[in-house]
């Protein structure tokens, strides 16, 4: 596909206003020597050209060109599937975390093998964002999913205020959203365009260092059904004293809700149990460090799991060790206290012989 090329032009401030002032003064000389010589025509003449001269210098010295390419990226990319051919993608978009559920949009919930979705992602200018005025959002479908690398936008933000090109689209990809990692990210190949864009002046060897795991692993972003097998291959190694606060074998606590969520869906309690025993080590590691309350859920779905079992002393144990814990204000600290009361109860009710056992 031919590649077409226009020009805009952006003139470069300081010096243009250098050399207009510098042509004011020569001017003003000019006019000042044809005042006390006024039998010299060509002084007068000399006057006339001074401003034409100027703007003579400034188009051909003092003013850059700014290329705009047009899209170089077939229509039928996603359908023909193009896209698995080319180079890496580039992880040049921040803040897909908090985005999850615009993601899963066009994705799914987490499942067996994650997911692979070609998308068209439009790169918006954000100047009145007040932590940062080269952002460029990036947006899928219209939707917000993100802002692409500050150190990355500092260099294209300039290139599209330039030549007033407010957005553009070029080509990205969805990935991610596996049982071990539910988590979805947009990858994007910055050169490919899906409409007219800007060039982009980044050096390719400095991009390298964005690129991603390519191509997919073999059965990638495939369906399947699954799923049970798949969790039944997980293992949740106990957590290490040496871990960041709140994390567990590299991501935060809060990045396993749906992992927990699929593993009792698919009724594979025993993992559930395993993967929540160790995010209660995490979320409580970060209550200390921070000196803010624990996030009640964890225990809660715990809980929960023992209940299902009958297993009446667990639940009872997980939730004393809440009960423990430093709490945040919320509904959620006096709800889980209101169910030890219960578990106590029922566990009473029983489990007679086991009456010692039970803390009133």
């Amino acid at each position: 596909m031919g590649v077409k090329k226009q020009w805009r032009f952006r003139e470069e401030g300081l010096s243009n206003t250098l050399l207009l002032i510098g042509f004011l003064i020569v001017s003003a000389i000019i006019t000042g020597a044809t005042i006390n010589d006024s039998s010299n025509p060509f002084l007068g003449l000399l006057g006339i050209l001074t401003l034409p001269t100027y703007l003579v210098f400034r188009n051909k010295f003092f003013r850059k060109k700014i290329e705009i390419l047009e899209a170089n990226t077939s229509p039928d990319w996603i359908k023909n599937e193009e896209w698995r051919k080319w180079e890496a993608p580039l992880d040049l978009v921040r803040g897909e975390s908090y985005r999850q559920k615009a993601l899963q949009q066009f994705a799914g919930k987490p499942r067996s093998n994650g997911y692979l979705v070609p998308v068209c992602v439009q790169l918006v200018r954000e100047p009145s964002n007040k932590y940062d005025p080269n952002a460029i959002k990036a947006e899928i479908g219209g939707s917000h999913v993100g802002y692409i690398a500050k150190e990355i936008a500092a260099k294209l933000a300039s290139a599209m205020d330039a030549t007033n090109i407010q957005s553009f689209a070029i080509a990205g990809l969805i990935r991610g959203g596996s049982f071990k990692t539910p988590s979805l990210g947009v990858h994007i190949w910055l050169n490919k365009r899906l409409s007219q864009a800007p060039i982009i002046n980044i050096n390719k060897t400095y991009l390298t260092q964005y690129q991603v795991s390519w191509p997919p692993h073999e059965n990638e972003g495939t369906s399947d059904d699954t799923t049970k097998e798949v969790y039944g291959n997980l293992h949740f190694a106990p957590r290490k004293s040496t871990e960041k606060q709140g994390y567990y074998l590299g991501r935060h606590y809060t990045e396993y809700v749906e992992t927990i969520k699929e593993l009792k869906r698919v009724g594979d309690l025993e993992k559930a149990e395993q993967l929540l025993q160790e995010l209660i080590k995490a979320v409580e590691a970060e209550s200390r460090a921070e000196k803010w309350g624990v996030a009640p859920w964890y225990y809660e779905q715990l809980a929960i799991i023992y209940r299902k079992r009958k297993d009446y002393l667990k639940e009872i144990e997980v939730l004393e060790r809440f009960a423990k814990q430093k709490h945040a204000p919320g509904a959620s600290p006096p709800k889980l206290l209101e169910r030890l009361e219960k578990a106590r109860k029922l566990a009473l009710k029983s489990a007679p012989n086991n009456q010692p056992q039970i803390r009133p």
